[in-house]
């Protein structure tokens, strides 16, 4: 693992986050996965800088094997500020796939990106688990519901839009042999069910 201080933060670098580059970037030959990783990137930063913006400066950034994980500090953050945080992530994606879609004509490699972006952007504001619309919905329902209450219904709403979006995995792996999307589907469902189980 390599790890380092930028401006008071933790940055940590997981071997496996790098093998998993060298693994993409020998395997797909087209670069979408590459796109994709740095759309990923572009998203956590969206979440880094609405981090400064709230003055609430994350305690770690690490990149480990499937992804970019931020640790905030252990002060507790007001809802609000919460949400904002959660919310400029896909929110920078989502702006970013426009422009890109806006210019597309330019180069075949912007509908490529403009598209990477939307599909983060969109895909990380459903209300599942542990993306950040659920994230959000679960800061909601904690508002004004108990604990409990507020558990259940998060399930609920986790597990009705994970459900389609299984069956389109599904589909894509008849359409076109790529398994991402059930993938990463079953890894969502995992978390649900470890979290009804807590």
């Amino acid at each position: 693992m390599i790890e380092f201080i930028i401006f008071g933060i933790n940055i940590k670098f997981k071997f496996l986050f790098f093998a998993v580059i060298s693994f993409l970037a020998i395997l797909d030959k087209t670069n979408i996965s590459m796109i994709a990783l740095f759309s990923s990137l572009i998203h956590e930063m969206g979440h880094i800088i609405a981090s400064f913006i709230c003055k609430k400066k994350p305690k770690e950034i690490s990149f480990e094997t499937f992804g970019i994980r931020m640790f905030q500090p252990d002060k507790v953050i007001p809802y609000n500020q919460e949400i904002f945080i959660l919310f400029l992530g896909p929110l920078l994606n989502i702006i970013l796939s426009f422009i890109f879609l806006f210019f597309y004509e330019q180069s075949s490699n912007f509908l490529l990106w403009g598209y990477s972006n939307l599909i983060i952007g969109v895909f990380n504001l459903l209300p599942i688990g542990s993306l950040d619309g659920g994230r959000i919905l679960h800061i909601f329902l904690k508002k004004f519901l108990d604990l409990k209450k507020s558990y259940f219904i998060g399930m609920l709403f986790s597990l009705l839009f994970l459900a389609p979006v299984i069956f389109i995995g599904v589909k894509i792996i008849f359409d076109s042999y790529n398994f991402s999307l059930i993938i990463t589907s079953m890894y969502l469902f995992l978390i649900i069910c470890n979290k009804g189980n807590d």
